[in-house]
């Protein structure tokens, strides 16, 4: 069969777009299915060394058979029992070249998974391998049809350019998506509140920390239009210059010092103090690529105790040392640390020492110090 350039254009399309969104794959199966005949679609990753299968996106198959592959007949499928030796990126084969066909219509493969769902003829795309990790499109064509012509083969070779480059998209992609979840993993363990503006002072993005003082809305909040705002007029006035002051900094020169603000709150006679600084941006190809803004806050008000089970590991202390310790860390001294733990003022002196022996320190406010500078100061889940 032949198809349209329009045709192919429109499925080189479908294919790019389903690069950035996965289940964009199902308008490309549907045009697959009109055009080859193919109830049948899936795209997979196969691990042919550990025998295991994830699917990327699917059509035509029911779900408790996609289920009953990855548990059972992935170990079975007799065209992969090669293993990665018997696949090679860019490959299209369909099954007479894969398998003998006596093997493949005697095996349990064949009798107990493809013919109870109407599956016969079928033929394999080997997008990409990667040592022993492959990503593979199969069609597969009812026990009505016929094989796969010269004609669809040439059709599957023509798009497979374009399916490799998908494959290297979307593997690049979920990598950036990985980093930066990490990095707003370690940003949410951050004590200080992060808040990064945009390049016309709209929020972008913050951590846990700041989103816990925005969501309060004492002292600093946001807008309907997404900026920052105060509790206080003037403190709105003096938070908005300093954020214009860095976004309207002088290109190509050294960035200005980062300037402070302190926000007044209503519930609390604590102030919130924030730093704010200019956030040094890579240029891009595209025009207008402007610095953005990055504000750090520190609240008083949201004092978290130290993980207690970290500061065994870390010290070797024992559950009431952590304990004593947690409350000096907090700013408590040794007659508040008894009061609270209901413990006489000679023991609590005693589990101190203790303390400071393990951490290695001579004073309760080095102890203190060092732990403020090391992993306790990191908040956790």
């Amino acid at each position: 069969m032949t198809h349209s350039e329009r045709t192919f254009s429109d499925w080189v399309e479908l294919i790019y777009d389903a690069a950035m969104e996965p289940r964009l794959w199902a308008p490309l199966f549907e045009q697959l299915e009109k055009t080859l005949r193919t109830p049948f679609c899936v795209l997979r990753v196969e691990d042919v060394a550990n025998r295991s299968c994830s699917f990327v996106a699917e059509r035509g198959f029911d779900a408790s058979y996609l289920r009953s592959y990855q548990d059972h007949y992935v170990y079975r499928n007799p065209f992969m029992v090669g293993g990665s030796a018997a696949l090679r990126s860019g490959v299209i084969q369909d099954d007479a070249m894969m398998v003998p066909e006596r093997t493949l219509l005697t095996s349990e493969f064949y009798n107990d998974w493809m013919v109870p769902q109407g599956a016969k003829y079928g033929v394999n795309a080997t997008i990409v391998v990667d040592q022993h990790v492959a990503s593979l499109l199969t069609l597969i064509r009812s026990d009505s049809d016929d094989r796969f012509d010269r004609d669809d083969h040439a059709l599957l070779r023509s798009l497979m350019p374009h399916l490799q480059q998908a494959v290297h998209i979307h593997q690049r992609v979920s990598a950036l998506q990985l980093l930066v979840a990490a990095q707003q993993s370690a940003l949410d363990s951050w004590p200080l509140g992060l808040i990064i503006l945009t390049d016309d002072g709209r929020v972008l993005q913050m951590n846990r920390t700041a989103e816990e003082v925005v969501r309060r809305g004492d002292g600093l909040t946001t807008g309907p239009d997404g900026r920052l705002k105060a509790m206080h007029a003037d403190d709105t006035a003096r938070l908005g210059g300093a954020i214009l002051g860095t976004l309207r900094r002088p290109r190509g020169k050294r960035a200005p010092a980062s300037d402070v603000v302190t926000l007044r709150q209503r519930q609390s006679t604590n102030l919130l103090r924030l730093t704010v600084a200019p956030l040094s941006l890579h240029r891009t190809i595209f025009p207008d690529s402007r610095g953005a803004t990055v504000i750090f806050i520190s609240d008083p008000d949201l004092g978290t105790e130290p993980d207690q089970l970290l500061m065994r590991r870390l010290y070797g202390f024992t559950k009431k040392e952590a304990r004593v310790a947690a409350l000096l860390i907090g700013g408590a001294d040794v007659k508040t640390v008894a009061d609270r733990l209901g413990l006489s003022f000679h023991t609590v002196r005693t589990h101190v020492q203790h303390v400071l022996h393990k951490a290695d320190c001579r004073k309760q406010t080095e102890f203190v110090r060092v732990a403020l500078q090391g992993p306790l100061a990191l908040r956790h889940r």
